[in-house]
């Protein structure tokens, strides 16, 4: 069974090319804060070895915008600054502004100045927020690499003190949904990117712990999204172009105080020839505060992972999933879904996910190609005694309340 790498989790790694070989890219990262005249702005500069590059916003606007260093001294910077959807990619960048900034101590000061209008300048002045070192994961950096296009590898993005600036400012969260004696709400920040945020959980530690973890995942996904914003406003001009990231729907399908489950549902448009829709489901270990690892509780698949690391089903598990059927007393789909999208499936090209919800375990399809997108779907839910010979000794212990219903 060859196991589909969805097209809408690898819209960076697509682009990047094969990173197989890439090493870690350590570079020393230093955040501004300050003003161009009235305006408030946040400035970071990246050194690494051999290449300097530099990024920043308005925080009126929250739109990273590229720079470019053109000289740097013991006393002095001269930074140009490049038009917003010109990828640093390509010749095509001409700077439409610049910074000539002067050094003193922790602070940066000088002018800054339209391209086209150099006699008028506005002045600028920066203070120093963090100096610190910064870890990019299996990634060469260069200089023409673009912000969005490395910053999704960077380790702790919730630690950085640009990110924080930029897409952690003024977050607003929902009212609490409880289950049970937990409970979360749905996290959001000014740009318009949420995701779930524990809110109540008994061991205080462990929550913030959770919520970094959770943090995580919404920080990528709002880079994702201004990556992809500037891909539209490259192809289709600036304007109010919707990449489909502040509409993405999430949704808490299970919790207990050992797993949490999200249901994350969208179509994404990055400039491509069709956008990318998806449904899927994402597993919290909250035992461990990673990521699921689904073997550790279903005794559905192989021994080992294969050579690309994903866990192919054994074939009594893929015996299973080929017997069930509209007929099944476990099928909660419609015949005319079922038959267009599960009746001829082919296990080599598309495979059924076996997700955790609170009303038991769903078989599902998700991340289809786009061509068949419809077919992202839940076809059958099967209670948690009902599928106990599928569960391993530890699934037994997760899911003891649901086994013991």
């Amino acid at each position: 069974m060859k196991r589909i790498i969805p097209a809408s989790i690898v819209i960076f790694t697509s682009l990047i090319g094969n990173l197989a070989n890439a090493q870690n890219s350590i570079l020393i990262q230093k955040t501004y804060e300050g003003q161009i005249g009235n305006a408030q702005i946040v400035v970071e500069i990246l050194h690494g070895q051999k290449i300097k590059f530099a990024h920043y916003f308005y925080k009126s606007q929250l739109k990273n915008i590229g720079l470019e260093i053109i000289s740097e001294d013991a006393n002095s910077i001269s930074i140009d600054e490049l038009p917003y959807a010109c990828p640093r990619d390509t010749e095509k960048c001409e700077n439409i502004a610049s910074f000539k900034l002067s050094k003193n101590g922790n602070k940066l000061s000088g002018f800054w100045a339209k391209k086209d209008q150099t006699s008028k300048t506005l002045p600028v002045s920066l203070n120093l927020i963090s100096e610190r070192s910064l870890t990019i994961k299996d990634r060469n950096i260069s200089e023409n690499d673009d912000f969005e296009m490395f910053r999704d590898s960077e380790n702790n993005l919730s630690d950085d003190p640009y990110i924080k600036q930029l897409l952690q400012s003024k977050m607003q969260y929902s009212k609490e949904t409880k289950i049970g004696n937990l409970g979360y709400k749905i996290a959001k920040d000014a740009t318009g990117i949420s995701f779930p945020n524990l809110s109540t959980f008994p061991d205080k530690a462990k929550k913030d712990k959770i919520n970094k973890l959770l943090e995580e995942y919404r920080l990528s996904n709002a880079i994702s999204n201004q990556y992809c914003e500037k891909a539209m406003a490259q192809f289709f001009g600036e304007g109010p172009n919707e990449t489909g990231y502040k509409d993405i729907s999430n949704s808490v399908i299970y919790l207990s105080e050992k797993l949490m489950v999200i249901q994350t549902s969208g179509s994404v448009d990055c400039a491509g020839a069709h956008p990318s829709n998806f449904i899927r489901a994402i597993s919290y270990d909250l035992g461990t505060i990673s990521k699921l690892e689904k073997q550790k509780l279903l005794a559905i698949y192989q021994p080992k992972a294969d050579e690309y690391g994903f866990w192919n089903y054994n074939p009594r598990f893929m015996k299973f999933l080929k017997n069930l059927d509209q007929k099944s007393k476990y099928f909660v789909s419609d015949d005319e879904t079922y038959l267009e999208c599960w009746g001829d499936i082919d296990y080599d090209f598309m495979t059924p996910v076996v997700n955790f919800t609170k009303d038991g375990v769903s078989i599902d399809l998700e991340d289809t190609p786009h061509a068949i997108s419809m077919c992202q779907s839940n076809y059958f839910l099967i209670p948690y005694r009902d599928f106990k010979p599928w569960l391993t000794q530890k699934g037994r212990e997760y899911f003891a309340k649901e086994l013991g219903k």
